[in-house]
């Protein structure tokens, strides 16, 4: 059984006007786990992580951490830290000292101190730059200073909020690989916060997916792009193609689906590609991903008739746009696919059988 070590109970937050930003959100976060916030600005994802820090006072509600009531235990005192955006390291202390910082105010020993910090120098690859100071760094190199700064006392939980977020393309990409690891390694428990969808994918073992102060979706990297559990979160988290259809024929093994008078399409009926609320005539939204579409030139029983719109080099894929009833569809092609698409050239798609099938609301995005 997963040990949790932080839990939220019935949480809320809110500043003014009783305007809330987060409104009754229970969560459970395991020990030894990379869980991700995810969500758009502005959704609620960082309050919550400053409410687990205690740098925010909850409204009403309880948070939990290592089964111990610290809704009203300030942020010093709790077995946490957090990593920021901007680093916020000292700008007058070498590296050395930034790092040694928490140790310090605990009146640890200086030799202690000396001796972890050249251990977490080591961790993230700093030896040598003991004596730097913040400004003499590069901003990977700065991202490294605060995160052994925050792994120094041995948290319970790291909370990283958006650590990323100022770094350079590669930089990042290279950071996120290195900070997986660490958290590997050390089987710390990281809470991360972050808008960037490939980097809760990359990174995460849980994602969380937010909106409006609420939990919309919570899942593996795996499940939530896979399996969806509405539009918004299908149109958030990668690229997709959201197509209507209707239910003509279910039974306990596949629905057969209307999309137009020459398609039909047939899915599985399995616990995540059709939710048992959905019958014979409901109207659904049909999800499918880029590379789960096959493009064919020769048309054929209930495959679908597009229009070319645009064809874009992606480096180590093609992007085909294509468009049916006004709804565009996104394929992924091989780069070595050979073909001239045209403006307005047919084409015919064949839908993977592995789509995900949901019963349509109206105005839901």
């Amino acid at each position: 059984m997963k040990k949790v070590v932080v839990k939220l109970e019935n949480v809320s937050k809110s500043y003014v006007d009783n305007k809330f930003v987060i409104k009754d959100l229970s969560l459970e976060v395991y020990s030894g786990e990379f869980l991700t916030f995810l969500g758009s600005s502005g959704c609620g994802k960082t309050t919550t992580l400053r409410m687990i820090s205690g740098l925010e006072h909850v409204t009403d509600g309880k948070i939990y951490i290592n089964n111990e009531d610290v809704t009203e235990v300030e942020a010093s005192k709790r077995p946490v830290n957090t990593i920021f955006q901007n680093f916020a390291l000292f700008p007058n202390m070498t590296v050395e000292k930034n790092i040694g910082y928490g140790l310090k105010m605990k009146k640890v020993p200086k030799d202690k101190i000396k001796k972890r910090v050249k251990e977490m120098l080591e961790l993230v690859k700093l030896e040598g730059y003991e004596d730097r100071l913040p400004s003499q760094l590069s901003g990977g190199e700065q991202q490294r200073v605060a995160i052994a700064r925050g792994l120094i006392n041995q948290p319970e939980v790291l909370l990283l909020d958006e650590p990323l977020s100022s770094l350079d393309l590669k930089l990042k990409k290279q950071m996120q690989i290195e900070l997986k690891n660490l958290q590997k390694k050390l089987k710390i428990t990281f809470i991360y916060v972050t808008h960037a969808q490939d980097e809760a994918l990359k990174m995460s073992d849980r994602i969380i997916v937010f909106k409006d102060g609420k939990i919309i979706q919570e899942g593996t990297p795996e499940e939530i792009y896979n399996h969806p559990n509405s539009i918004f979160v299908a149109d958030f988290i990668g690229d997709s193609s959201i197509l209507e259809g209707k239910v003509i024929e279910k039974n306990k093994t596949f629905a057969t689906i209307y999309l137009d008078e020459k398609t039909i399409i047939k899915t599985l009926i399995e616990d995540m590609e059709l939710p048992n609320d959905i019958n014979e005539n409901d109207k659904v939204n049909i999800i499918t991903r880029p590379e789960k579409i096959k493009v064919h030139l020769e048309k054929k029983e209930n495959y679908l008739e597009v229009k070319v719109k645009e064809l874009i080099y992606n480096g180590s894929f093609k992007r085909l746009n294509a468009i049916y009833n006004d709804k565009e569809i996104k394929i992924n092609i091989d780069i070595d696919d050979r073909h001239n698409y045209e403006k307005d050239e047919t084409i015919y798609l064949e839908l993977d059988k592995d789509i995900v099938v949901l019963k349509k609301v109206e105005h839901e995005r």
